[in-house]
């Protein structure tokens, strides 16, 4: 009789588990309408930012408020007319290039989503392709917080790395954090550096991404104790330009308190 039992536990769990496995499987990529199709392919090419499954997840939620029409489709309540019309939206998605998130400019702010899912979604898919890909890359506030993070991490790494500073990494993150780019941050914050699209698209983002991808680059983290080190984007969406100067040398008072001078 223990051996009936153990058995068929064993059968049970086996197929809870491929149960699971298969729901997974369809999670990751197996998209039943406009709004998931689109998110799969926005959280792919919105890059590690966010990672994948929170630029998925917000990028659902924001769709899915854009366009009833994403629910009526997950939960399998279309026509067969109307499911063949999502379909050939969803397909549409397949090798789709992520130039409408990561190309030029002017291409990225006048995207419109694939012709299948306008003739699927009507009105809702202009909103919804807006609405989605905006949500799936970091808020205003994150960029200024992660621009603030990224600069002191350049520092830190210049200190304990270069100079062997003596020092926990993270208790120099935090000092540097409240010395040095607290109010960087905040003013940055004050900017408005939330993605928009179409008549929305917020130039002031666009450079706070090139400033972010610029920071991010250094190749020498002790570069991030001069000027030079910032590119001209940063002025005036992450920094305001007349800050640069201030904000270098703070950062090399910093550096004095932790027992570093520069010549």
């Amino acid at each position: 009789m223990n051996k009936i039992f153990y058995t068929s536990l064993a059968l049970t769990l086996s197929l809870v588990g491929l149960a699971g496995c298969a729901e997974e499987e369809k999670g990751s990529g197996a998209a039943g309408s406009y709004c998931e199709a689109l998110c799969d392919w926005a959280a792919d090419c919105a890059g590690d930012a966010l990672g994948t499954n929170e630029a998925k997840s917000r990028c659902l939620d924001a769709a899915r408020a854009a366009d009833s029409n994403c629910a009526d489709a997950e939960a399998g309540d279309l026509n067969p007319v109307s499911q063949a019309a999502v379909d050939s939206c969803i397909d549409a998605f397949d090798g789709k290039s992520c130039d409408d998130i990561t190309g030029a400019e002017e291409d990225v702010a006048t995207a419109t989503p694939p012709a299948e899912c306008v003739t699927s979604e009507g009105e809702a898919a202009v909103d919804a392709y807006n609405d989605g890909r905006a949500a799936a890359q970091p808020t205003g506030d994150e960029v200024c917080d992660d621009n603030g993070s990224t600069i002191c991490a350049h520092a830190v790494e210049c200190l304990i790395g270069s100079f062997g500073v003596d020092k926990a990494e993270e208790e120099l993150q935090d000092a540097c954090e409240a010395a040095v780019t607290a109010d960087l941050v905040s003013n940055c914050k004050d900017v408005g550096l939330d993605v928009g699209y179409g008549s929305a698209t917020n130039p002031n983002r666009i450079a706070a991404d090139d400033c972010s991808e610029g920071l991010n680059g250094l190749s020498d983290s002790c570069d991030i104790f001069t000027s030079d080190a910032y590119p001209a984007s940063c002025g005036g969406s992450v920094i305001d330009a007349d800050d640069l100067p201030g904000l270098a040398s703070s950062l090399v008072d910093f550096a004095g308190d932790n027992g570093v001078t520069f010549d």
